[in-house]
């Protein structure tokens, strides 16, 4: 240093003395790690270095996340139950089908009388308006049953559903491409096809017999008399075909006999054949012909008697053969009628019971049944069983059998069922063993 500044000053410059540097000391170890802690435990750090979640922790999280897009599926799905089963939306689907019904029968009424290929542009909107709320109620339908829709009951009719209106869709398309294209013919050709399927849509009107129970009765009647019909129809026509052979052949002795006579073309004209004598024997039966006109020739030409064969032939066919068929047709539709009423009041019970239950435990209580004493319902369901509204109290202790204080379904459904029309036999024979029990043990008790 010394050497420093006389070398500093030989050469004239100012000489600056040398301040020595302050120490600063090195920290410890607990002072550097309590200062690492802070560091590492504050929010900002925390945030800057994120955990890693746990296999199990993120499995729970994707059911967690699982379990509610379910639940949220089917909350929706339960709206959409409640949608489709309101009563209000099943008025206005059945307003939409009778709607459609008209304007099916004014649209070709239209297309008939001014003779056109296609429909007006309005009657085209009315369709697509149509189609688009059928196609909508499908879809809601199809969302709140899923595949029970085609296995649940009144399955076949949920099938006819479907495919009228997946027709009635494609119908619309085929009509829209064929106005935009009026030059293809195959387009032409599927839209007349799908118009005369059309007539399957005017089936869908059925849906309105679960309100009109005197129409559900006669048409459910219809439909079970056709096995009836059909052993009808068998046994008419194997009569008739025996006559028509024997008619046959007394035509066919006659005709060899005087083959160019005009009696032999006359008798030919009725029975000329096994064929035609079938058809104007069924005629005469059915009024389709006078029988009258028939016989003369046989009479005539053959023989007198033959009036008395085809006498007896007409009394058995109209007075026995038909009466009896006419009577197997009433009982079979009377018994077919009972039947149709017992599983409508199963059904209308099964859904009472369901507007009873309020708080859908299962059971009726009292308050529930006091507080629906105004509803349509169940004073229909009175009306049906000649009870007043007034009796309502007495129907219910009568229902519950086992004094809880609360009808069950069985109960409330056996009951309702036991006191819908006369009492039976075996209704009468269970009071006459209960009274007899009662009485045995009111002997035994005061004896």
């Amino acid at each position: 240093a010394a050497l420093s500044n006389k070398t500093a000053g030989s050469s004239g410059a100012a000489i600056v003395p040398e301040m020595p540097l302050p120490a600063s000391p090195l920290p410890s170890p607990d002072v550097e790690r309590s200062t690492l802690d802070r560091e590492f435990s504050s929010p900002r750090r925390a945030r800057v270095l994120p955990t890693i979640p746990s296999m199990s922790h993120m499995a729970t999280c994707s059911k967690t996340l699982s379990l509610q897009a379910l639940s949220r599926r089917s909350s929706l799905q339960a709206l959409a139950g409640r949608l489709v089963r309101n009563l209000y939306f099943e008025n206005l689907t059945l307003g939409f089908i009778l709607f459609n019904t008209v304007t099916i029968g004014l649209q070709t009424d239209h297309c008939a009388t001014k003779l056109m290929e296609t429909s007006p542009h309005e009657y085209q909107v009315v369709d697509a308006l149509v189609a688009t709320f059928f196609g909508i109620e499908l879809c809601f339908r199809l969302f709140a049953n899923r595949w029970r829709f085609f296995t649940m009951t009144g399955w076949r009719w949920n099938v006819l559903d479907f495919f009228v209106v997946v027709l009635q869709v494609a119908e619309v398309a085929m009509t829209s491409l064929q106005v935009a294209q009026s030059k293809m013919p195959i387009a032409l050709s599927l839209v007349r096809l799908l118009r005369i399927l059309r007539l399957v849509r005017i089936i869908r009107v059925v849906r309105l017999l679960r309100y009109m129970s005197e129409l559900r009765t006669l048409v459910v009647s219809m439909t079970s008399s056709l096995k009836p019909l059909l052993s009808a129809i068998v046994l008419l026509a194997l009569v008739v075909y025996i006559v028509g052979i024997y008619f046959t052949q007394l035509a066919l002795d006659y005709r060899l006999d005087h083959a160019d006579s005009q009696a032999a073309q006359e008798l030919a004209e009725y029975f000329g054949s096994v064929s035609a004598s079938v058809m104007v024997l069924f005629q005469a039966v059915t009024g389709g012909i006078d029988w009258r006109d028939m016989v003369v020739p046989l009479m005539r030409h053959i023989s007198p008697l033959i009036g008395i064969v085809f006498a007896l032939y007409i009394l058995f066919t109209s007075l026995a053969l038909m009466n009896i068929v006419t009577g197997v047709f009433v009982e079979t539709a009377l018994q077919r009628g009972r039947e149709d009423k017992d599983v409508y009041m199963i059904n209308h019970l099964k859904d009472l019971f369901g507007v009873l239950d309020n708080d859908k435990t299962g059971t009726i209580s009292w308050t529930e049944l006091e507080d629906h004493l105004d509803d349509e319902k169940l004073k229909t369901f009175l009306k049906d069983i000649d009870i007043d509204v007034s009796e309502a109290l007495g129907l219910f202790h009568l229902l519950d059998r086992d004094h809880s204080g609360a009808i069950d379904a069985d109960e409330f459904l056996g009951g309702c069922l036991r006191l819908r029309g006369p009492a039976k036999a075996i209704d009468l024979q269970l009071v006459m063993r209960e009274l007899a029990e009662q009485r045995g043990g009111l002997q035994r008790l005061l004896g």
